[in-house]
């Protein structure tokens, strides 16, 4: 094998557009490439609030589908209240998917049951989750618009070998979740 396929698994090829992420170095433990999304941002400041990180017995990343599984209980912290906003009752996740339009959708940080309650690291997890598998299923039957490279195609990366990692506040009222895809 040689030192290019061992560095890079599943053959793919990264966009000379940026990686949003490049404090991780495109592999982590569990033997995944991340996402290379650019990074979304308004012209405007915002201070931005502390990275929200998902990790399970120490190690960083949980499935997707293990955070919308309701029997799935082995995330760290999961009672563990991140803070999403100072001002807003919602946030904004976006998506910028290589080759893709932009995708954002509105995000509820509290429940609104008999008491209003703000969503632990459990719920985000799942709530993120379904976030990204209903942007699955908005693009997914169509190839990319925006360039002929079909390494980041959606139809290649289906929902259970997609890892959320963290979630990065990247402009005001907006996050953006660093997503890995496993072989």
């Amino acid at each position: 094998m040689s030192s290019s396929q061992h560095a890079n698994p599943l053959n793919l090829r990264f966009s000379a557009g940026g990686h949003s992420f490049m404090d991780f170095d495109g592999r982590d433990r569990m033997g995944g490439w991340i996402i290379p999304q650019d990074i979304y941002h308004q012209p405007q400041n915002y201070n931005p609030l502390p990275t929200v990180r998902f990790t399970i017995n120490g190690r960083l990343g949980i499935k997707l589908a293990d955070a919308v599984d309701p029997k799935f209980r082995e995330l760290d912290n999961p009672q563990l209240v991140p803070r999403l906003t100072e001002t807003a009752g919602r946030i904004t996740i976006r998506i910028q998917w290589p080759g893709y339009d932009l995708w954002s959708d509105v995000l509820h940080i509290y429940d609104h049951g008999y008491d209003v309650n703000p969503h632990n690291m459990q719920k985000l997890a799942k709530l993120i989750a379904q976030k990204v598998r209903v942007f699955l299923d908005d693009f997914r039957a169509e190839p990319s618009t925006h360039t002929n490279d079909d390494s980041w195609w959606l139809e290649k990366y289906p929902f259970d070998r997609l890892v959320l990692l963290e979630l990065r506040h990247v402009s005001l009222g907006s996050w953006q979740p660093v997503l890995m895809a496993l072989p």
